[in-house]
């Protein structure tokens, strides 16, 4: 999951880092990224069915290699898939079998280098690979969720709650979810990219500063620039999007803005209003797991209304 250019749209909030700067701290890791990455190295075992662990060694080499740094790592496992994402993956499934079947062919042909990156890209976490990965976790002692949905929603949960204070992740989604600091990039021996929720010096006039934006605003811009629940308004992308939301303040005055909007106004499609409320409860009611309550909650309270 991620929003198209958010990444690169927040780039003055980030820097070169280093897991050992947060030593003494807990961290939420997104295990299936971890998991697809991993699987990276054995697509050709896993493409051909055949036994392997090597993602398994991959993932425990990074829970051990923060621990060593003396970072206390909870690894989070997407559950369910969310309904309001049926769209977006079945063209994922939809590619990857693609590719695999590209893959195969290539194969048969002897281009194993073609062959490669096309399985590479067919990649998919299985549940036994998720599985096997989560025994491997609890036969260690090291803590691990399997979250209700998705991992994002949780770790950000988790955040919220004090549970942790950072987040190591792929997935630009931890932005709208409010998290404020976030670990990418980061390698088997312990560098990265770090994003923190700081705001800009007067150096970055110019960039996109995240820390002026509430947390509805932050959801509201992300939404509008197009994400796993909701295709964008042609001609929106992140950067328009943070400019509508700091002119108009919200998504709602935003979409009523762009509907009186003279080249904009027929872009805007029938029904998006809805469609983008939909979107928000998403993205602030997911089902989490809280562990010191041991039950299932909204991430954020739904209103009566």
């Amino acid at each position: 999951m991620g929003i198209k250019g958010l990444r690169q749209a927040v780039a003055a909030h980030m820097r070169e880092g280093h897991v050992k700067e947060i030593a003494g701290k807990t961290v939420v890791c997104d295990g299936h990224a971890w998991l697809h990455k991993a699987a990276f190295g054995c697509a050709f075992d896993i493409a051909m069915g055949k036994p392997t662990d090597k993602y398994i060694e991959y993932c425990m080499h990074l829970v051990n290699m923060l621990k060593f740094y003396g970072v206390t790592p909870i690894i989070v496992l997407d559950g369910r898939s969310l309904p309001g994402k049926a769209r977006v993956n079945s063209e994922r499934n939809a590619r990857r079998e693609s590719q695999r079947a590209l893959g195969m062919e290539l194969l048969r042909r002897g281009d194993r280098s073609g062959a490669l990156k096309c399985l590479q890209q067919s990649i998919h976490v299985t549940a036994e690979m998720a599985h096997a990965f989560h025994a491997r976790l609890q036969s260690e002692k090291v803590t691990c969720i399997v979250s209700p949905y998705e991992a994002d929603a949780q770790m950000s949960y988790m955040v919220r709650k004090g549970m942790a204070q950072a987040v190591i992740s792929e997935d630009s989604d931890m932005v709208p979810f409010g998290v404020d600091m976030i670990l990418y990039k980061m390698d088997t021996s312990g560098s990265c990219c770090i994003f923190e929720n700081k705001p800009l010096g007067e150096g970055n006039k110019k960039s996109m500063d995240v820390s002026k934006l509430s947390g509805d605003a932050r959801i509201h811009m992300c939404i509008l620039a197009g994400c796993d629940y909701l295709q964008s308004i042609p001609g929106i992308g992140i950067q328009k999007a943070y400019g509508l939301i700091r002119e108009h303040g919200d998504g709602k005055k935003a979409i009523e803005a762009l509907r009186k909007h003279p080249k904009m106004k027929e872009k805007v499609p029938d029904g998006y209003e809805d469609a983008f409320e939909r979107a928000e409860k998403l993205f602030k009611h997911q089902w989490v797991y809280d562990m010191e309550e041991r039950k299932l909650v909204n991430m954020t309270q739904v209103p009566e209304d």
